[in-house]
């Protein structure tokens, strides 16, 4: 998600696979294949209660691309040590929000019995121990604790432009769509730590990603367009089916279902075979999730929530209308979920904070924005208390802004927080029990990063 322009600008530093990479990333958002046909994520996004990478299958999920929880047949959403084994964090961004803190009382400001034992008093320092930080027993996973907050940890870096991110109970996956086609990868790494392991290569623009209990699946947008898959181990890498630019997936319990850049929503199944168009004529639809036996889609050009039976394509009905270029959702038991990414939004950019996070309980007929005036909100992921996304940040003019942040607000609604700040162009997200975890693309060719924070 990146605008054409600026890269070319980073390009002059960068060398030539940085123009490279700015030229490919502006016609993967902009759906078109000038640049890239012989070459050309995720995108959308989300995903969906099961995020994109996840599925958000029946039962709820989607794609957002990339990551999301929820859903029946996708990782629970959407990432320790760096690829070379490398901890240092020194790419993390900066963690925003307080935890719990002992200020004062017997023990003075900052410090807490954690063990219990009166004969060496307020033994912990809670504003810089990674094990207590903030209070006893709460752990940062690894990262740093600073000024009592868990700060994010990198798991790997170095990566190639980073878009659809999955995760389950072990391990994370992503996708690197890297600067040239044919250069694609998809990957994965302990959510412990540890190093990252190559499962497919020489991929097309792989974007979205979803997961199952034994397999990755996603779309390739360049040339004529694939749908994949790869065993979690790297076995048994087989193409599902061919597709028109596709662009967004979500999976159930035998069929992927995706959206394709000639407006189609098609659906194969998981074992491979030809595709059938499930509904044709839609806007340049992104995000997809499924509810059961319905479809749920956003076609961003036409500003549509959309939604039709997942078997035959009846039943089509415009969920919301009117809304400014909606891309990743998420559909929960409850409600559906959304992120506009703004009117401002063009060839993979936005110059304006006009983007909005959107609900929609089931059953009531007018959305509500849980969050607005929002840096270009790209992905989305679900749990039991809020909603994330990542505001992969805006340009003036050909120049980023260095505002991309990740951020939650609570379901319910109130006021949105920033999980992290100052990321460089964060993009897939995803969600387990404890953490959160993000891709972010950076400015480079090669500047990718998969961190994960501790939720607060």
């Amino acid at each position: 998600m990146r605008r054409s322009s600026s890269l070319c600008v980073a390009a002059l530093v960068l060398g030539s696979a940085a123009f490279a990479s700015c030229k490919f990333t502006a016609s993967l958002d902009g759906y078109t294949t000038e640049e890239g046909v012989g070459g050309s994520g995720g995108g959308v996004g989300g995903a969906g209660g099961g995020g994109a990478g996840g599925t958000s299958p029946d039962g709820g999920g989607g794609t957002g691309g990339g990551s999301g929880t929820g859903g029946s047949s996708a990782g629970s959403s959407g990432d320790s040590g760096t690829p070379d084994g490398d901890a240092s964090n020194s790419d993390a961004p900066d963690s925003v929000g307080p935890d719990v803190v002992d200020t004062g009382g017997a023990c003075g400001s900052g410090k807490i019995d954690c063990d219990g034992n009166e004969g060496n008093g307020c033994e912990t320092d809670s504003t810089t121990d990674k094990n207590n930080c903030g209070a006893c027993g709460h752990s940062c996973q690894g990262g740093d604790c600073k000024s009592s907050t868990c700060q994010p940890l990198v798991l790997a870096s170095n990566q190639k432009i980073p878009w659809g991110i999955g995760v389950d109970a072990t391990t994370l996956f992503w996708s690197n769509q890297a600067a040239s086609v044919g250069q694609g990868e998809i990957n994965s790494i302990p959510i412990a730590g540890g190093t990252v392991k190559s499962l497919a290569q020489s991929l097309s623009t792989p974007g979205d990603l979803a997961l199952d209990t034994t397999s990755v699946y996603w779309t390739n947008y360049s040339g004529a367009g694939e749908v994949k898959k790869v065993g979690k181990d790297g076995t048994g890498l087989a193409n599902i089916t061919s597709g028109s630019g596709p662009w967004g997936l979500v999976l159930d319990t035998d069929t992927v279902y995706w959206t394709n850049s000639d407006g189609s929503i098609r659906k194969a199944p998981k074992a491979g075979g030809s595709s059938n168009t499930i509904v044709s004529g839609e806007q340049d639809p992104r995000g997809i999730a499924l509810d059961g036996s319905t479809v749920i889609w956003t076609a961003s050009v036409g500003g549509t929530i959309s939604s039709a039976s997942k078997a035959d394509g009846s039943n089509r009905t415009d969920v919301a209308t009117g809304q400014a270029f909606p891309i990743a959702i998420v559909v929960t038991s409850q409600a559906i979920y959304w992120v506009n990414t703004g009117s401002s939004y063009a060839l993979g950019s936005c110059t304006k904070n006009d983007g909005s996070v959107m609900k929609l309980i089931k059953g009531q007929t007018t959305p509500v924005k849980l969050a607005q005036d929002q840096a270009c909100p790209i992905k989305l992921t679900v749990d039991a208390e809020s909603v994330y996304w990542t505001n992969a940040g805006t340009y003036t003019g050909n120049v980023y802004q260095y505002n991309g942040a990740v951020m939650k607000v609570p379901v319910g609604g109130g006021s949105a927080v920033s999980v992290a700040s100052n990321v460089i162009i964060p993009y897939g997200i995803a969600v387990d029990d404890t953490n959160v975890y993000w891709t972010s693309q950076g400015l480079g060719p090669s500047s990718g990063t998969l961190v994960r924070i501790v939720k607060k």
